[in-house]
C-alpha cells in the first residue's frame, strides 16, 4: 500500500490519482492514517460487498453451503448438469 502524507497528496495529485487506479493509498495528517483513495471501481465493488453482506437472507446462504461442503452434502459437476438441464 502507498503511504502519502497530506502535502505529498496535495503537491502530486496526478500522481495519486493514477496510484489510486492501481492499489488503495493511504493518506496521513501528523503521522496518522486519515484517509484512503481509491478508484472508482474499487469503491463501487467494496459498496456493493457490504450491500450483500448486510442482507441476513444471503448470508444465511452462505452459511449452509459452507455447511454443506464441510459435511460432504454435495453432488458431482455432472449430476449438477444433469439436474439443471432437466429443470429447463
Amino acid at each position: 500500500m502507498t503511504v502519502l502524507t497530506s502535502t505529498e497528496a496535495r503537491n502530486s495529485f496526478s500522481q495519486l490519482c493514477k496510484e489510486a487506479e492501481k492499489e488503495v493509498v493511504q493518506i496521513t495528517q501528523h503521522n496518522k492514517p486519515s484517509m484512503a483513495v481509491m478508484s472508482w471501481d474499487y469503491y463501487q465493488s467494496l459498496i456493493e460487498t457490504l450491500e450483500i453482506l448486510s442482507e441476513a437472507e444471503t448470508i444465511n446462504s452462505i452459511q449452509r453451503g459452507e455447511d454443506d461442503l464441510q459435511t460432504g452434502n454435495t453432488l458431482e459437476w455432472g449430476k449438477v448438469k444433469v439436474k439443471l438441464a432437466q429443470e429447463k
